[in-house]
């Protein structure tokens, strides 16, 4: 029996000797595999079957992908058997391998499509025949090519090796050169396929020099770019490739002004008084989560600008504190507050869902695998980086709606344009935006705001603009706070100095809700409006987007635990068996990161009920766990408190990435007056109502 495992283990490593590249090949696949099996997987193949030229795209790069898998596999297989000299095809797991593997990426296009939301049945019988078309073609290729007089061998090899990496060269110039456009228009899937086709030919053919030469070529070069990793960076906030001058902007003379000048003039529209009546004040935090935040946050912003009784929604929102996706949601509120605030209530909430709706994930992969990719290997620094081609991926999202059909838009290229440059030339009053960062260094808050971050207010965090004495694009400061793990690298800060100071990472990485910053914005401004003898009413609105939650999680609470619901379900966890030892911290620092938001929206919301009970715990519970705590009367100082969340619709999911399908936006869109889920979490349209009535004027009590 032992011998049997000997020579049982002696063949597998032999036949993975003779097959050394086919295991990489099929290692990229089975990660884009898994890719693709995932929520956010369904979601963007959703977006290519729904749209023709995306499909077409989707197969040609499939063809592509299996091309370049066949072919290299079967190369260095080839070569391999050549330099034992043996027959190359007297090995069936020689000869079938390179076969599977390039019929393989029609297999798993045709299964992300049936796992997709709309399941184009049609489509994946396509893409699955094609795969089975691919195989036979690949095994009757040498018969065929023979009876048309063309016979396959070391010309045909060359030409073939010379042409993939000619393309893959070619590939990386373009996507270098437009990384936004192009990458739309093939979508994000066709994308990732044709830079892993490209990456394949690439690596096969550095392993087939490694062996030619008996040089470690590919250690070498991975050592290459480790030792690179210390001198090269092109990372810089604010930085702009191939030489052209960063996209930064002198601070201007008396910007970013202080909290206290704001709440000035936030006062002069808002009419505050001395008499003692509460004046209410508006304070919202953007949670974090890619594209699903950044639409939530639009939908629902947009849905309240105008909403009945209200007037301008914005008039009575002072401050709005946005985490990664949430801040692109923000920034189109407040860009189409700043460019159309004359647009009809009709056409406004649309034309903010449209801005943070837009396809963004295409651009950052293609920056991924093409541009920033090869600069790792490279010793000058000049091409652009995946957080550079996102943040161009922002500023054609804005442009594209300005050239919608409809959208009253007077600055097409507004996000291109300084970040301060959304406070200047209102005729009307434009909240404060708190855009939160966090420095990888020493895990502090970087703010990006209009405002002076004094740290006497907001503690322990860091002023962007104190830091670096200068001012960057929109687009840039979305990405101050927006950058999402591995799709962004981490921005490299410097001071006024040019020295660097520490690397801007995800707010979610401090606190993935916004609500910290809400929080202290809303004490320093309730003290500066208390030493003016202005009494203010807070009211907090929470945007949370987290549609993976569990209708009875405890996460989803923002009221007192009542009697009848004790805080037993937070004793509770699901468990993580797999590898515990290797797995169990890494997934324990990823949780944590999303459990200090919660806590933090926890602790605000618990502060506002026992501030309104003003009686006894007992009374404090009887608001129960609704989510939002019940409307203050008016002419009170009491806070209120309200929890909007993105509460899925039992078909539809809302995947965390930078791209959404349409049936997600309609989920979110649904989410704002209709709910499928307990009316305790998904009765936004009545929390929309109550908060109104905090805000329409009272008329005058009769004599």
């Amino acid at each position: 029996m032992l011998n049997f495992l000997r020579h049982g283990w002696a063949d597998i490593v032999r036949e993975l000797e003779d097959l050394r590249g086919a295991p990489f090949v099929a290692g990229l696949l089975a990660l884009c595999g898994l890719l693709l099996s995932t929520q956010q997987g369904a979601d963007l193949t959703e977006t290519a079957v729904r749209n023709g030229s995306t499909s077409a795209w989707l197969l040609a790069a499939a063809l592509f992908y299996g091309l370049e898998c066949w072919f290299w596999t079967r190369f260095i297989t080839e070569r391999r058997a050549e330099r034992k000299g043996v027959r190359w095809d007297a090995d069936i797991t020689q000869v079938w391998a390179p076969r599977v593997l390039g019929a393989a990426p029609f297999v798993l296009a045709g299964a992300a499509v049936l796992h997709a939301h709309t399941q184009n049945i049609s489509l994946a019988v396509t893409l699955f025949v094609l795969a089975v078309v691919m195989l036979a073609g690949l095994i009757a290729r040498r018969p065929v090519l023979k009876r048309l007089g063309l016979h396959p061998g070391q010309r045909l090899s060359l030409f073939l090796r010379g042409a993939s990496l000619i393309l893959a060269a070619a590939a990386m110039v373009f996507f270098a050169l437009a990384p936004v456009r192009p990458a739309q228009t093939i979508g994000a899937i066709a994308v990732v396929y044709f830079g892993l086709a490209f990456i394949t030919a690439v690596m096969a053919a550095v392993l087939h020099a490694s062996r030619a030469s008996r040089l470690p070529i590919l250690s070498g070069l991975l050592i290459w770019a480790a030792v690179l990793s210390f001198f090269i960076d092109n990372h810089q906030v604010g930085g702009r490739a191939f030489g052209a001058a960063r996209h930064t902007w002198p601070v201007p003379s008396g910007q970013p002004a202080s909290l206290d000048d704001e709440l000035t003039e936030w006062c002069a529209q808002a009419h505050c008084t001395t008499d003692g009546a509460a004046t209410p004040i508006v304070f919202v935090a953007a949670q974090g989560g890619a594209s699903r935040a950044g639409y939530w946050a639009a939908d629902v912003l947009g849905h309240l600008q105008h909403f009945a009784g209200v007037g301008a929604f914005s008039d009575h929102v002072f401050a709005i504190s946005a985490v990664s996706g949430g801040s692109v949601g923000a920034v189109a509120y407040l860009s189409t507050l700043h460019d159309s605030p004359d647009l009809a209530p009709t056409a406004f909430q649309p034309a903010v869902a449209a801005v943070a709706g837009a396809d963004y994930l295409s651009p950052a992969v293609a920056g991924l695998l093409f541009p920033d990719l090869l600069q790792r290997f490279l010793p000058v620094a000049f091409l652009p980086d995946r957080a550079q081609t996102l943040e161009q991926g922002f500023e054609a999202g804005w442009k594209d709606h300005c050239q919608a059909s409809g959208a009253a838009c007077h600055d097409a290229e507004l996000w291109s344009e300084p970040f301060l440059s959304l406070w200047t030339n209102n005729a009307h009053w434009q909240p404060v935006l708190f855009i939160n960062g966090a420095r990888e260094e020493d895990g502090r808050r970087i703010i990006t705001s209009n405002v002076a971050i004094d740290p006497n207010y907001f503690p322990d965090a860091v002023d962007f603009h104190g830091l670096t004495g200068r001012d960057v694009g929109i687009s840039t400061a979305i990405s101050n706070g927006a950058r999402f793990p591995l799709v962004s690298p981490g921005g490299t800060l410097r001071d006024s100095a040019s020295a660097n100071q520490g690397h801007v990472l995800d707010g979610g990485y401090f606190d993935g809700g916004g609500v910290v910053t809400m929080a202290d914005v809303a004490v320093a401004v309730t003290e500066l409006a208390k030493a003016r003898g202005i009494t203010l009413r807070p009211i907090f609105i929470e945007l949370d987007n987290d549609t993976s939650a569990d209708a009875t999680s405890p996460d989803l609470v923002r009221a007192m635990f009542d009697k009848d619901h004790p805080s037993a379900g937070l004793y509770k966890s699901a468990t993580h068996p797999f590898l515990p030892d290797v797995l169990g911290p890494l997934d324990g620092l990823s949780q944590a990161r999303g459990a200090h938001g919660t806590a933090a929206g926890m602790s605000l919301a618990l502060q506002v009920a026992r501030a309104r009970s003003m009686v006894t715990p007992a009374a404090a519970r009887a608001m129960g766990t609704s989510g939002a705590v019940p409307p203050a009367a008016a002419g009170t100082a009491l806070p209120s408190y309200y929890f909007i969340h993105a509460c899925p619709d039992g078909t539809v999911g809302m995947p965390m990435d930078w791209a959404l399908s349409k049936p997600a936006k309609d989920a979110a869109d649904n989410a704002l007056v209709v709910g499928t889920g307990p009316p305790a979490l998904c009765d936004n349209d009545a929390k929309f109502k109550a908060l109104a009535a905090e805000l329409t004027p009272q008329a005058p009590a009769a004599p």
